[in-house]
């Protein structure tokens, strides 16, 4: 067994116990080197630094990706952890390993909560998978119906459902941006968070879209298993064996209707495994 420093702390005068480095051990493939962690860095940093110094993390395009953590005490350390919050010692040896996870397909970023999704989806393939397709895989990872979103390519384009993804120029591990309808942000999060009031208080003052989003509202709590708002919307006369549809915008489009606007909101609850499904 080797030793070998990576790093060497910087002196100064004025410095205090507290702000100086901390010297640790790596342990990597049956070796252990001595590093200097400076005060206030990241987890995250230290990663960084170690993919550098080991060449570790390097991909080769497949399907998978390699992944660099650092393990203290058997536990895996945090990239927004700091160092000096988490006790460890000095002296003491960090290991380090690689590890391999699948990349994601696709990614989609949701505007309505700035949330970038990750679609491991093994059957997606560019050639073959139609928008109508990636809309089923998104609707079910999300839990929005399809009839509340619509997707576009980075550079702003449309997607629609009869085409192929590669129509679009589209590629694995490209992102996909979901938007809602205008105003719609507010209701939609606090629909996820499943805060009834506020969720009624949101609704249109339009009847028909006001229905509409009493629809909306029922698919998000049976996907998130929100039970009050659930019950809530049921007093209202919202029945979770009804389609939820589009809005009623779009009902005068003359498009074929997505196989997912034709499924009740109770479907969904069974697909998640909500406990409260039979009740509602």
């Amino acid at each position: 067994m080797t030793s070998a420093s990576l790093g060497e702390p910087e002196t100064d005068r004025c410095s205090t116990f507290v702000n100086m480095p901390l010297r640790v051990f790596l342990a990597y493939d049956g070796e252990r080197h001595e590093y200097f962690i400076p005060d206030g860095s990241l987890v995250a940093d230290i990663r960084q630094e170690v993919k550098h110094r080991f060449l570790l993390g390097q991909n080769d395009g497949k399907d998978t990706r390699k992944i660099v953590v650092l393990n203290y005490l058997g536990a895996d350390l945090k990239d927004d952890w700091l160092f000096q919050d988490i006790g460890v010692l000095p002296g003491a040896t960090i290991r380090i390993s690689e590890r391999e996870e699948m990349k994601p397909r696709l990614y989609v970023y949701c505007s309505y909560n700035n949330d970038k999704v990750k679609i491991m989806d093994k059957s997606i393939e560019i050639l073959k998978t139609t928008v109508a397709d990636l809309r089923t895989i998104v609707t079910r990872l999300v839990g929005l119906p399809v009839g509340v979103f619509r997707l576009t390519t980075s550079d702003g384009q449309e997607l629609f459902d009869q085409h192929t993804l590669d129509r679009y120029d589209l590629e694995i591990g490209d992102t996909i941006n979901l938007h809602t309808w205008d105003g719609w942000t507010d209701f939609l999060n606090l629909c996820m968070m499943g805060y009834t009031s506020h969720v009624f208080a949101q609704l249109s003052d339009d009847e028909a879209v006001s229905k509409y989003q009493m629809k909306v509202a029922m698919h998000i709590a049976c996907h998130c298993g929100h039970v009050d708002l659930a019950l809530n919307l049921m007093k209202q006369g919202v029945r979770a064996d009804d389609p939820v549809g589009y809005h009623p915008y779009r009902v005068w489009c003359n498009v074929t209707p997505h196989t997912e606007s034709l499924k009740p909101p109770i479907h969904e609850c069974g697909e998640q495994g909500q406990e409260y499904k039979n009740s509602v």
